[in-house]
C-alpha cells in the first residue's frame, strides 16, 4: 500500500524501527523536491510553522491513521525557523540506494542550533538572517558556599572563541548573564550535571549540588538554550592546547598563539575541558579551512551591563519569536540598518550595553557626528550602505589570512577591483544580465567571441527581418530572447556557446582561487561596515523619532550617584499608531530618592513608567540618543527586573515560585550601581504573605545593605508607609487618574467612563483603588459590580477593625504596656507572661465571632452606631477575661 506522497508499508516499518527521539528533535525524510515529516513532527510543523493543522495528511493502514506533512526542500526558512527560533535539532534522512527503497534509509544531516555546519549549503541563501549560532560548553566545580563556573563559547561563522572562569552563587545569576550577553543557542554539559538526585552526581558531592542542578535547568529554560548532554569523556583537556595552536589565528590582533595558550584562563583545566568538548562536537579540526582562522577572547562580565533574561523580556530589548509589529521591541525602533552584518551588531550591542563611560562617549560622539552631518548621513543611509552585501556570510568558506586596517584594505581592493574589471565582461551583465569572462582576457576566448558575435548579429538580422515580415514592432510586439535550455528562441545551435562556457570555466576557477586570498580584508571591511551601519542607523532613529528628536545622554561619574530624565518617553510606545504618549520626569538619587514606590490604578501607566526608565538607561549605555528632553545618568553595572511571571509547567514550577526565584537572584546580585525594576511583587500568594514579602524585599533593596536605584510598582497601598520608616531613601509616586463623580449627583453617566487615566506621574500616594471602576469599564454586569461594592465596603471595615485589634492585643503590646507592671507578685508575673499569647488569641476569637454576627445582621452605613453596639456586646466577654487571666482591669478595658 502506498499514498500519493510515496508513504509505503516498508517506510512505516522503518519509521517504527528508529530509536525514540527527544521532543526537541525533528526528523525529515528526503523525497525528491520535498521533505516529509511524520506523526507528532507533522502536527508540530503544521501548527507552529505553517499555522494550519488542516494541511496535515494521513496514511491509513489497518485501522490506524498516521499523520504526515510535506515541505518543499527549497523552503530553507523552514529549517532556520526550527533551528534558530524554536531551538530544535534537525535530522535529515535520505534513501540509501538510487532505487530509494523505503526500508533502506540513512542519516544524511544532523544539525543543532549551535552546529549548523552540515546545513551550510542549504542555509547559504539566508544572507539576510540576523541570528547567530553560538555554541557553549559548561562545567561546574562546587565549593562549600559557591560554584566555580567554567565556560567556553564558539561561533563558527564569525570564527570567534570566548572562554572564561568566574565564581557564582548557587542561583547562578552570573551564568545567566553570560548566556544573555553571548546569545548562546546550545550548551554542551557533561552527563549527570543536570541530575536533580544525589545518585546523578559524583562521589563526594553534597546536597547543594542538586539545588544548583535545579537552578541550572531553570536558567536554561528561561534563556532559551538547548541543552545537549555529552559523555563526560568528551570534556577532556588532553591535546586541547595543541588543537588551539592549530585553530588560532597567528596574526590576530593583540594576541599571539603562545600568549593565548599560556593565559591563566586557558591554564584552568575546567576551561580546557569545555574547549575540548566544543572542538570535538563541531569537529573543527576536520575542516582544513579552520586552520589558523579563529580568534580567542576572554570573558569579562564586568565590561558590560549585567542583564538577566527577565530584564531582557520585560524591557522588550529584542523581538520575540512571535512579534508581528516591528516597533514592539527596542531593536525594532533602533534598527535602521541597511546590512545584515549591521543588524547582527545591533543585537550584540543591545545584549551588551557598555559600563565604561569612555567607550560609551566614543559611540555617542560618532552618533552625534552623523546626527549633525545631514548630507553624509543621508548619502550613507539612502544609497551607499544598502549596496553592501553580507560579506561575512559570503566569505565564511574562505580561509582567513592576515587582517589589515581600513586604508590598507582600500589599497588591497584596488588590485582586486582591477582583476574584476579585467576578467569580467561588465557590459554583458548590463545588456543581457549574463556573467561571462571578457573575450580579450585570453586569445582563444577572443576567437570564439568573434565567431559568437557574428552568429548573434545574424540572429539579430533575422529577428528584424521576421518583425518586418510580420508587421510587428521589434522589442515590443515581437521579442528576441534566450535561455540556458533553448538558447535563442530562433532555434540557433548552442554548440558555440557551450564551447565558450567550457573555455571560461578554468578561468573562473582561477579567479575564485585568487579572490579567496582577499578573505581577510573582506572580513575587516565587513566589521567596519557593520559598525558604520549601526552608528548611522542610531542617528537616523534619533532624528526621525515622532514628535521630539532624541537627545544625547550625559554620562556622569559614578560618584554623582543619580539618574535624571526630563520628559522621558517610552520609545516603543511612541512609535505605535493612534497613541499619544505622556512624558514624565524621572529622578533617582542616592541619599535622596533612590527607591521609589509607584501606586495607582490598573492601566494607569505604572508598568510603562518603570519600564521606560530601564529602556532609556540601556539605550544610553549602548551609545544611542534617548527619547527625553534631557538625560543624565551614571553608568549602571546591572539592569534587573521582576516584572510578571509565567509558569514553568514542564518543570513543575508555579508562577509564584518562578517569581520568588527571580526575586532571589535580584536580591543577591544587585549593587549600589544597579537599577532594579519590580512590578506587582507578591500577587501569587495571600494578601498578608504577599505584603510581607513586598515590604521585606523593598526594605532590603532600599537599605544600606544594597542601596540600589529601584522602581517598585505595587497595589499594596500600605507599602507607601515605608517612606516614613526610611526617610531620605524611599519616596512615593502616584499615577494620576480622573474619576467621574456625575453619578453621585444623579446624572446620566451611561456614555461617560467612570475613570479616566491621565498617565501622569507625580509625587504622592494613590488614596484609593480603582479596581471596581476598571471592572465597570470592562463591561461586567451591574449586579455583579453592586455586589462587589457592598462586599468591598464590609471587608474594608472589618479589616480596619481587625488590624486595630491585632495591634492592640499583640504580644509585643502586652509585654510593653505599663499597666502590666502593676503585678509585682512573681507568681502572677510568671502567669501573665506565659498566658499572654493565649489571652490575645481568646480576645481576638471572641470579638471575631461578634464581628461576624454583626456584619451579617447590621447595616454598616453608620459606623459609629455599629461601634457602639459592638462595644456593648463585647463588655461581658472582656469581664470574663478579667476574671480568668489575672490581667489588671484598666489594661484590658483600655485595649
Amino acid at each position: 500500500m502506498q499514498s500519493g506522497d510515496g508513504i509505503t508499508d516498508d517506510f512505516q516499518r522503518f519509521l517504527k524501527s528508529l530509536d525514540p527521539k527527544p521532543q526537541s528533535t525533528l526528523r525529515c525524510f528526503e523525497r525528491g523536491d520535498f521533505y516529509t515529516l511524520h506523526d507528532s513532527d507533522a502536527v508540530l510543523v503544521a501548527r507552529e510553522y505553517l499555522l494550519n493543522v488542516s494541511l496535515v495528511k494521513h496514511y491509513k493502514k489497518g485501522g490506524f491513521c498516521h499523520p504526515y506533512i510535506s515541505v518543499k526542500k527549497s523552503n530553507t526558512d523552514f529549517l532556520r525557523f526550527f533551528l534558530l527560533k524554536r531551538q530544535y535539532r534537525i535530522e535529515i534522512y535520505c534513501a540509501s540506494t538510487k532505487l530509494g527503497r523505503d526500508n533502506e534509509w540513512v542519516l544524511k544531516v544532523k544539525a543543532s542550533p549551535g552546529n549548523l555546519s552540515s546545513l551550510d549549503d542549504l542555509l547559504l541563501d539566508c544572507t539576510n538572517s540576523v541570528e547567530s549560532a553560538w555554541l557553549s560548553a559548561l562545567n561546574l566545580r562546587y565549593t562549600e558556599d559557591n560554584v566555580v563556573v567554567h565556560l567556553a563559547c564558539c561561533d563558527r561563522e564569525s570564527r570567534r572563541i570566548i572562554c572564561g572562569k568566574f565564581v557564582d552563587s548557587i542561583q547562578l545569576a552570573n551564568l545567566e548573564t553570560a548566556f544573555v550577553q553571548l546569545e548562546s543557542r546550545e550548551c554542551l554539559v557533561p552527563g549527570g550535571l543536570l541530575s536533580t538526585t544525589d545518585e546523578g552526581h559524583s562521589k563526594g558531592s553534597n546536597t547543594g549540588d542538586t539545588v544548583v542542578a535545579e537552578h541550572l535547568s531553570l536558567i536554561f529554560e528561561r534563556v532559551g538554550v538547548l541543552v545537549t548532554e555529552v559523555k563526560k569523556s568528551d570534556f577532556s583537556a588532553n591535546d586541547v592546547t595543541q588543537d588551539l595552536r592549530y585553530l588560532l589565528n597567528r596574526h590576530g590582533k593583540d594576541q599571539s598563539v603562545g600568549a593565548a595558550c599560556s593565559s591563566s584562563a586557558i591554564e584552568s583545566k575546567g576551561v580546557l575541558t569545555c574547549l575540548g568538548a566544543i572542538i570535538k562536537y563541531l569537529d573543527l579540526k576536520a575542516d582544513e579551512s579552520n586552520a589558523a582562522s579563529f580568534s580567542l577572547e576572554w570573558l569579562n562580565l564586568d565590561n558590560f551591563v549585567r542583564l538577566d533574561s527577565a530584564a531582557t523580556r520585560a524591557l522588550h530589548l529584542l523581538p520575540g519569536s512571535d512579534d508581528k509589529n516591528k516597533y514592539h521591541s527596542v531593536f525594532g525602533v533602533l534598527n535602521n540598518c541597511r546590512t545584515a552584518q549591521g543588524q547582527r551588531l545591533l543585537v550584540q550591542w543591545l545584549r551588551q550595553p557598555l559600563t565604561d563611560p569612555v567607550k560609551i562617549d566614543e559611540r555617542l560622539d560618532m552618533v552625534e557626528s552623523f546626527v549633525e552631518c545631514t548630507g553624509i548621513r543621508q548619502a550613507l543611509y539612502d544609497d551607499l550602505l544598502r549596496r553592501i552585501p553580507d560579506l561575512q556570510r559570503l566569505t565564511r568558506k574562505f580561509q582567513r589570512k592576515r587582517g589589515c586596517g581600513l586604508q590598507e584594505s582600500v589599497r588591497n581592493f584596488v588590485k582586486f577591483q582591477e582583476m574584476v574589471e579585467s576578467t569580467i565582461d561588465l557590459d554583458a551583465i548590463q545588456r543581457r544580465n549574463e556573467y561571462v569572462i571578457r573575450a580579450d582576457f585570453e586569445e582563444g576566448l577572443g576567437e570564439l567571441k568573434t565567431k559568437l558575435d557574428e552568429i548573434e548579429e545574424e540572429i539579430e538580422e533575422e529577428f528584424r527581418r521576421s518583425a518586418r515580415k510580420l508587421n510587428m514592432d521589434p522589442g515590443k510586439s515581437i521579442k528576441l530572447d534566450s535561455n540556458d535550455q533553448l538558447g535563442y528562441f530562433m532555434r540557433v545551435t548552442l554548440k558555440m556557446k557551450q564551447e565558450y562556457e567550457d573555455a571560461q570555466k578554468s578561468i573562473v576557477d582561477e579567479v575564485v582561487r585568487i579572490a579567496s586570498g582577499y578573505v581577510e580584508p573582506l572580513l575587516e571591511l565587513n566589521a567596519i561596515t557593520a559598525l558604520l551601519d549601526v552608528l548611522v542607523g542610531l542617528a537616523v532613529a534619533a532624528v526621525s523619532a515622532p514628535g521630539k528628536q532624541y537627545v544625547r545622554p550625559r554620562i556622569l561619574p559614578r560618584s554623582a550617584g543619580r539618574i535624571v530624565f526630563r520628559q522621558a518617553r517610552h520609545p516603543c510606545l511612541e512609535m505605535q499608531e493612534s497613541i499619544s504618549v505622556i512624558a514624565n520626569d524621572v529622578h533617582l538619587e542616592q541619599g535622596r530618592h533612590i527607591f521609589q514606590i509607584i501606586t495607582g490604578p490598573n492601566m494607569g501607566g505604572k508598568s510603562t513608567y518603570i519600564r521606560s526608565v530601564g529602556v532609556i538607561a540601556a539605550m544610553a549605555q549602548i551609545g544611542s540618543f534617548v527619547p527625553c528632553d534631557s538625560a543624565e545618568l551614571i553608568p549602571l553595572d546591572a539592569i534587573m527586573a521582576r516584572v510578571g511571571a509565567a509558569d514553568c509547567q514542564l518543570r513543575g514550577v508555579s508562577t509564584f515560585l518562578a517569581e520568588m526565584l527571580e526575586t532571589s537572584s535580584v536580591l543577591r546580585a544587585a549593587t549600589a550601581h544597579s537599577l532594579v525594576i519590580i512590578d506587582e511583587l507578591g500577587r501569587g500568594t495571600s494578601t498578608y504573605d504577599g505584603f510581607g514579602l513586598a515590604w521585606a524585599v523593598a526594605s532590603h533593596l532600599a537599605g544600606p545593605e544594597v542601596g540600589c536605584f529601584s522602581l517598585f510598582a505595587t497595589h499594596f497601598h500600605e507599602l507607601t508607609s515605608l517612606a516614613q520608616h526610611m526617610p531620605g531613601r524611599v519616596a512615593n509616586l502616584r499615577v494620576m487618574a480622573s474619576v467621574n463623580r456625575a453619578a453621585d449627583n444623579g446624572e446620566d453617566t451611561s456614555d461617560l467612563p467612570s475613570v479616566v487615566m491621565l498617565y501622569k506621574v507625580e509625587p504622592g500616594i494613590c488614596n484609593r483603588s480603582y479596581g471596581l471602576d476598571i471592572a465597570r469599564i470592562a463591561g461586567l454586569p451591574d449586579e455583579v459590580i453592586h455586589n462587589a461594592e457592598a462586599k468591598a465596603r464590609r471587608d474594608e471595615q472589618l479589616e480596619s477593625i481587625w488590624l486595630r485589634l491585632d495591634n492592640e492585643t499583640s504580644t509585643e503590646t502586652l509585654n510593653n504596656n505599663p499597666a502590666k507592671r502593676v503585678c509585682y507578685d512573681p507568681c502572677v508575673k510568671k502567669e501573665v507572661c506565659s498566658n499572654a499569647v493565649t489571652v490575645a488569641d481568646n480576645l481576638r476569637s471572641e470579638i471575631l465571632r461578634i464581628l461576624e454576627r454583626k456584619l451579617g445582621d447590621t447595616s454598616l452605613s453608620d459606623t459609629d452606631s455599629f461601634g457602639h453596639e459592638l462595644s456593648k456586646d463585647t463588655k461581658s466577654a472582656l469581664s470574663n477575661l478579667i476574671e480568668t487571666t489575672g490581667f489588671p482591669p484598666d489594661f484590658l478595658l483600655s485595649t
